[in-house]
């Protein structure tokens, strides 16, 4: 599987799940659902981490599928930033080369 819609329908199908009851758990429509298991829409990640805890998947993976983090990570990284900035500048640093 390469893309989160294809995670997201093949968990859904795995725990025997409709597209409606799933748009329905998560708040959102069957049609913006069918269009992120099409490919045709990119979830927020907000959304991907709602679906992932819906489904038992991992929330992290799911947001890098979309090159995002999840919102929990984007807080415990500023506050990484903040407590500790040159550790921080260092960590960015060391993935740039």
């Amino acid at each position: 599987m390469e893309t989160i819609g294809q995670y997201i329908a093949a968990a859904r199908k795995e725990k025997h799940k409709t597209l409606r009851s799933l748009a329905r758990d998560a708040d959102v429509s069957p049609t913006l659902l069918s269009f992120i298991e099409h490919g045709k829409h990119e979830p927020t990640p907000e959304l991907v981490v709602r679906l992932a805890g819906i489904l038992g998947a991992d929330p992290d993976h799911w947001c890098a599928l979309i090159g995002k983090v999840t919102p929990e990570a984007q807080r415990k990284m500023a506050k990484i930033a903040r407590d500790n900035p040159v550790f921080f500048r260092n960590m960015i640093n060391l993935n740039r080369n």
